[in-house]
Parts: structure tokens; C-alpha cells; sequence
């Protein structure tokens, strides 16, 4: 499995002292991002995925400062992060490859 260059658990990116999105913890950010969907299997189904993409790119658990270090990296690196995680999916058969037009 591929990982990102100096990935871990302590530096996606370097953390100031508390990050305010950090502030109200891993699930309250998670659940308030997931209020859009009224389905609870949506629910739960993106939970898990979520939890698995970080448990992908930080070999951890998700946590308040994890998921604030990921939500303040740039968009090219956001982008490589989740390229790579989808990457992974399709070799594992766990996604659909990307459709191609001709």
C-alpha cells in the first residue's frame, strides 16, 4: 500500500499549539458535516469510509487533530491524498475504475 511521503499520525502537516477545527472533536465535526444526508445508512456507510481513508493515509484512527491537520492541507496535496486512497480501492476491486470516454 502507497503512502504519501512523511505521512503519519503527527505530520500531515505541522499542528500550531490547538487547532481551532480540532476544537469540538472528531465526531462533532464528522456529524455535523453528515446533517446533510437524512439517511442513516448514508450515514453510517460514509462513517466507516472515512474512518477507513484515514486509518489509509495516517495509520490511525480518526481524531480531532488528524482530521484538522487533513482539512487545512493545501488542494494539492488533499488531491494526492485522496488520489492515492482511490488508487488503492481500485486495486483492491473495492471501488469502480474511472470511466474513460473515447
Amino acid at each position: 500500500m502507497k503512502k504519501l511521503a512523511g505521512c503519519s499520525t503527527n505530520n500531515l502537516i505541522p499542528l500550531q499549539r490547538r487547532n481551532p477545527l480540532a476544537r469540538g472533536g472528531y465526531e462533532s465535526l464528522l456529524d455535523d458535516w453528515l446533517k446533510r444526508s437524512p439517511s442513516v445508512h448514508t450515514i453510517r456507510v460514509y462513517k466507516s469510509a472515512i474512518a477507513d481513508f484515514f486509518a489509509h493515509i495516517a495509520e490511525s484512527e480518526p481524531t480531532p487533530e488528524i482530521l484538522a491537520q487533513f482539512l487545512c492541507l493545501d488542494q494539492t496535496q488533499a488531491f494526492e491524498l485522496v488520489s492515492q486512497y482511490q488508487g488503492q480501492l481500485i486495486e483492491s476491486k473495492l471501488a469502480p475504475p474511472p470511466s474513460t470516454v473515447s
